[in-house]
């Protein structure tokens, strides 16, 4: 069983694998809010069991900050920050970069020291807007200069957008940054993926 709890002057970090009250209390206030992903944080479409290990972290003053785990694809790749949601007084485009530091450089290794593992490739990904649009879209654009402010040059993005659940629909192909390590490349991972413009036509204009 994992339980760990990790404090900075930035947030309160508690890491476990197993589930709790606690993290029942902090999903329930999750669904307060009409998001527009709500549906993905529902008991059926979050769950613990689905990760390798969960987070949330918290301001100093007890207020939950946001949440997520790791999904573990295979013994080389897993996504990080799955169903990953930070609560609407977090959203600030202003702290935008601040909490992006703080995910990367506070939250991911305190999990890979928590769960004794680095992956050979790590991904964060997020599916498209429900908009009309040509290719890349321009929130992606700003989120992803936002996280690769925050690394060391060691993070990618790729050109088009990787399916990310075994099911041909639009919300599965999402777009991803990665991380490679030990010689491990996305080539070596090689996911289904499409372009914007074949996304375009078969999701978007039919």
């Amino acid at each position: 069983m994992i339980d760990v709890t990790l404090e900075t002057n930035e947030i309160k970090l508690w890491i476990f694998d197993y589930d709790n009250d606690e993290w029942e209390r902090v999903r329930n206030l999750c669904l307060e809010e009409d998001n527009w992903l709500r549906e993905n944080y529902l008991p059926h479409r979050c769950k613990v069991s689905d990760h390798k290990v969960f987070f949330i972290a918290y301001y100093p003053d007890g207020r939950p900050m946001m949440f997520g785990g790791i999904k573990e694809y295979t013994n080389d790749v897993a996504r990080v920050f799955n169903r990953m949601y930070a609560f609407p007084y977090v959203r600030s485009v202003k702290k935008f970069k601040h909490h992006h530091g703080i995910m990367i450089n506070t939250i991911l290794p305190a999990l890979e020291t928590a769960i004794d593992k680095t992956y050979n490739l790590l991904f964060v990904s997020m599916q498209m807007r429900e908009r009309t649009y040509k290719g890349n879209q321009k929130w992606w654009d700003f989120w992803k200069k936002s996280w690769f402010s925050c690394t060391q040059s060691d993070w990618k993005d790729f050109d088009g957008l990787v399916q990310t659940y075994p099911a041909d629909n639009a919300t599965c192909y999402q777009n991803i940054v990665y991380r490679e390590k030990n010689n491990y490349t996305f080539k070596d991972w090689n996911p289904t993926h499409m372009s914007f413009s074949e996304y375009n036509e078969r999701f978007v204009n039919v």
